[in-house]
């Protein structure tokens, strides 16, 4: 998986800032967000600082249609949306050989700010959600 992200190319203008960093990595505050198509519907949030760091991401809508996570206006300030079609939201996925294994943290949305490139992880405060939501239902 290496190979895959060695000789990753992005512009300056794709270096999404997480001014706080992501929980348990805040001293990395530039990610870039990665599209690999034989990956589809997964995503990767790679951290321009050191390629090694790299989270599997999904849209949770795919997974679950209903997800409305909790979060307060002061919670975005930091992200300076203007309109609520610049917000996008992903979740991290803990992937397993057996993608039926596989789950998704629903507990802790990122959310980004595509026109701004500004992101910011989001630990909820609610048990509507779990930290290992199944990423394939049966």
């Amino acid at each position: 998986m290496n190979d895959l992200f060695e000789n990753l190319i992005f512009k300056k203008e794709d270096i999404i800032q997480f001014p706080d960093g992501i929980p348990g990595f805040e001293h990395h505050k530039q990610f870039v967000l990665v599209e690999v198509p034989e990956h589809e519907p997964f995503q990767w949030l790679v951290c321009v600082t050191d390629i090694n760091l790299r989270f599997a991401v999904i849209n949770p809508m795919i997974i679950r249609p209903d997800y409305n996570p909790p979060v307060s206006k002061t919670q975005l300030e930091s992200l300076e949306f203007s309109n609520p079609e610049e917000v996008m939201i992903l979740v991290i996925i803990t992937l397993h050989k057996n993608l039926a294994e596989s789950t998704a943290n629903f507990m802790g949305p990122i959310f980004l700010n595509r026109k701004k490139n500004r992101g910011k992880q989001i630990v909820l405060d609610s048990d509507t959600y779990s930290v290992q939501e199944p990423v394939i239902r049966s």
